[in-house]
This record gives C-alpha cells, sequence and structure tokens, in this order.
C-alpha cells in the first residue's frame, strides 16, 4: 500500500480567528491577529495578560444530539468537526457503516478544565459527594471519544497526548492508517482549550511572554531577536484525510496531496535543532524531493527563545534559501 496517495479533502478550523477554514485564511493573509486580553482565566496574580481566545459560540450549534454536559475541549471539538464533515461533503449518517472511517485526535492536556474542576470538588466534599458526570468527561481522549459517538465512527480510533506535537502526531497515524489499507478515510488534526493549568504551569515556567521589567511589550514575534516567549492560545483543526482513489470515487474537492512526513525525537530535555533537521529530510526522503523543490516553509515558529533557535538552525542547515512564515501571530 506505500504507494497509495492520499489527499486532504476537508478542513474544519476553530480559532480565534473565527469559525471555518475560510475565516481562518481571511484573517492569514489581512495579517489581523487574535490575541487579545484574556477573558477566560484569573490573571490578577501576575503573569501573561493576552492569549489567542476562541469567540464565544453554543455547541448546540454544532453537536447533532443535546448534550447535558460537555468541557471547553469537547465543545471546541464539536465545532471543528461539524464544520470538517462539511467542508468534506460526507454523510454523517454512512460514516460508520463500512468501519472504514476513522477518527485520530492530539491534544496536549485534553479536558483539563473538567479535570480541575472534578479535583477541586474531591478535595472540598470527598469522595462521596464529589460530581460523578465528571469524571468520564475529565480524560485527555475524551473528545476524541465523544466525536466517535456522535458520527457513529467504527473506524480506527486513536487519542495523542503529547504535548505541542500531538495533532501532528494524529495526522501522522491517520495517513499511515491509509497507506497500510487500515482505513479509506480519517479525521485528524488537534485540539486544545485555555485552562488554569496550562495558563500556570506555562507561567510558572516563565515560557510565555509577559511584560518585561524595561517596559518591553508582551506578544507573539516568532524569529524575531527580540522575543521573549510565546503566547498561549486555543482551538481545534481537524482535516479528512483519504486515499485518492476513495476521494474520487466520492467526486470529492481535494485541497492538498500529502507527499511525504517526517518524524525525529532527540533523547534529551529541550527542542533540539538536530531532531528538527532529521524530521525535515525524512519528510522530503519520503517525498523523493530535493529541498531547492520547496516553495515554502510554516514553520512550528511561536515566538519561544529556545524553540524559535533550534528551528532556525535546522531549516537554515537544510533549506537556507526558502521563503518562511508562522501562523501563530
Amino acid at each position: 500500500m506505500k504507494d497509495t496517495r492520499i489527499v486532504v479533502s476537508g478542513i474544519g478550523a476553530v480559532s480565534a480567528a473565527g469559525f471555518g477554514r475560510r475565516t481562518l485564511f481571511e484573517t492569514i493573509v489581512g495579517a489581523h491577529s487574535g490575541i487579545h486580553e484574556i477573558t477566560l482565566l484569573d490573571t490578577e496574580e501576575g503573569g501573561a495578560e493576552t492569549a489567542a481566545e476562541v469567540p464565544p459560540f453554543d455547541v448546540a450549534d454544532y453537536a447533532l444530539t443535546p448534550k447535558t454536559y460537555l468541557d471547553r475541549t469537547a465543545d471546541i471539538g464539536f465545532a471543528a468537526m461539524k464544520l470538517v464533515v462539511e467542508d468534506a461533503g460526507m454523510n454523517p449518517a454512512a460514516m460508520g457503516d463500512t468501519g472504514r472511517t476513522g477518527l485520530a485526535i492530539g491534544t496536549a492536556v485534553g479536558d483539563q478544565a473538567t479535570a480541575e474542576t472534578f479535583f477541586e470538588g474531591l478535595l472540598a466534599k470527598g469522595p462521596r459527594f464529589v460530581k460523578p458526570l465528571l469524571f468520564p468527561h475529565a480524560y485527555s481522549n475524551t473528545a476524541a471519544s465523544l466525536l466517535a459517538i456522535e458520527y457513529g465512527l467504527h473506524g480506527v480510533h486513536w487519542n495523542f497526548a503529547n504535548g505541542f506535537t500531538a495533532g501532528s502526531s494524529a495526522i501522522v497515524a491517520a495517513c499511515d492508517a491509509i497507506r497500510l489499507g487500515k482505513a479509506d478515510a480519517v479525521f485528524a488534526g488537534g485540539i486544545e482549550a485555555l485552562s488554569d493549568t496550562l495558563y500556570k504551569g506555562f507561567t510558572a515556567t516563565g515560557m510565555l511572554s509577559q511584560p518585561g521589567p524595561g517596559g518591553e511589550a508582551e506578544r507573539c514575534a516568532p524569529f524575531d531577536r527580540t522575543r521573549n516567549g510565546f503566547v498561549l492560545g486555543e482551538g481545534g483543526a481537524l482535516a479528512l484525510f483519504e486515499s485518492e482513489d476513495h476521494a474520487r470515487h466520492r467526486k470529492a474537492h481535494m485541497y492538498a496531496e500529502v507527499a511525504g512526513i517526517g518524524q525525529a525525537a532527540a533523547p534529551r530535555r529541550g527542542p533540539s535543532a538536530d531532531a528538527v533537521r532529521r524530521a525535515m529530510q525524512k519528510a522530503l526522503d519520503a517525498a523523493s524531493l530535493t529541498g531547492g523543490r520547496i516553495d515554502m516553509i510554516l514553520a512550528h515558529a511561536n515566538g519561544s527563545i529556545e524553540s524559535d533557535g533550534c528551528e532556525a538552525e535546522a531549516i537554515g542547515a537544510l533549506c537556507p534559501e526558502i521563503p518562511m512564515s508562522s501562523v501563530k501571530p
């Protein structure tokens, strides 16, 4: 199945820019920022004061069936899922019939806000009086499971919770499943919501951009020499990956082809320029391409002091002349 061509035939995006791929695209090309003062979290104890929050919305507009309780991560997941299903022209009622349509979701911490609420209740009231409804909604895979149930997806079903690369890992798994003949189509991507734990954890590490003692501005400035950390955000991005034959059979619009994927790790703490370079080289090799045939690099670049430096070093060593950008700001 190695020669199976994999295409992207649907996109569902929920971000600080708004809802839908077209809104996101117009925001990016118009250079409009979705980073504003934080409203979802208590920032009085000090720390970063801005984040990229998803605009308020009613999940009932995006769920197929009524819901009694959902974590914000799941809310965002339901919105992204409905958007990608509609964009791909898929029929929700028919997707699970053959067991050949799957789901792969990546999330750094999952339903963290619900886990916080459950634990606070546990400490305050004891185990006998804590709300049992909250517990099954406190797992990192809750959103993935709820989406699989909602859309009757009987195919491959994964949840990845490995930090910044969780969404990418989900996409790799989706493409591998299709190439190995285990699925015809897989919805894959990442979902994340802001939470107290996420905010306070990154604040404690000093990794977030914050107003400096000398009056330095808090901002998202990837690759800038004066960058001082990254800005938190939330959102959901799901795409439908499917074999080209399957997409053509259902007369789907194909946005792009996945030509090659590369993964690499560094067995040490922190980012590694060598790991980034090796991952890029593996992707080029898998696609049978050289760096000179690449038109643009869309970097991870989020303004992190250490990570941006490693990524710039790797790209400079492998593809020094190729235009590069980042959508983080």
